[in-house]
């Protein structure tokens, strides 16, 4: 009986306490993605709509997490660095270095400039708002190059702290829903402080 009460309380207290969000545009795009058969890593890929091909011209099989951001982009209609212009090559190194310049600022890219865990929520509070909201990581001697889309949730702040905000992403492994920590923890070649290295961006035109 006591455990019925307390389970009750809970779900009571998740109700009042998770941040609202509204069906966005954003929300849509991403209900609609496939990562079962799209952007399947371990095969050559086409940017432009995850389809697996034998071409082996794109050099990049062991993940799409920059072709699947580019992919997304192209949905919403925001600009962002892509095959054919740019190689599928280190590409996530690439849009994270072109995220921060001012021809992304004149594309509506600002980056989202706070201290963790701050950081985090401000992400979340931006993707539940509808705005593609990105978090990537450059390529270094320490860590390889990823870039993943921040998901609408109503995580509670305390996992939010912990282990940042939720990501879809196409990498190493596919993912609708995973953390941050779980993902990016994937891309680190020697132990290190990965998550203070982490930039995160958000388009104000969606």
């Amino acid at each position: 009986m006591l455990f019925k009460l307390i389970f009750l309380i809970m779900i009571i207290l998740i109700f009042i306490f998770y941040p609202s969000t509204k069906f966005t545009t954003l929300d849509k795009v991403l209900a609609e993605i496939n990562l079962d058969t799209k952007f399947v890593p371990t095969y050559n890929v086409w940017c432009s709509n995850g389809d697996a091909t034998h071409s082996k011209k794109t050099k990049v099989k062991t993940s799409h997490c920059s072709c699947f951001v580019s992919y997304i982009c192209k949905k919403l209609n925001l600009v962002i660095p892509s095959p054919p212009e740019y190689s599928q090559y280190h590409l996530a190194t690439k849009q994270l270095q072109w995220l921060n310049t001012d021809d992304a600022t004149k594309h509506g890219w600002f980056k989202i400039e706070q201290n963790i865990p701050d950081l985090y929520y401000e992400a979340v509070r931006l993707a539940n708002k509808g705005h593609l909201v990105l978090v990537g990581i450059k390529q270094t001697h320490y860590t390889n190059g990823h870039i993943a889309i921040v998901r609408p949730s109503n995580k509670l702040k305390y996992f939010i702290t912990n282990d940042g905000p939720d990501v879809i992403t196409s990498g190493i492994v596919n993912s609708y829903s995973t953390s941050m920590k779980e993902d990016f923890k994937l891309y680190q070649k020697v132990p290190i402080n990965l998550y203070d290295k982490l930039e995160f961006y958000y388009n104000e035109k969606i």
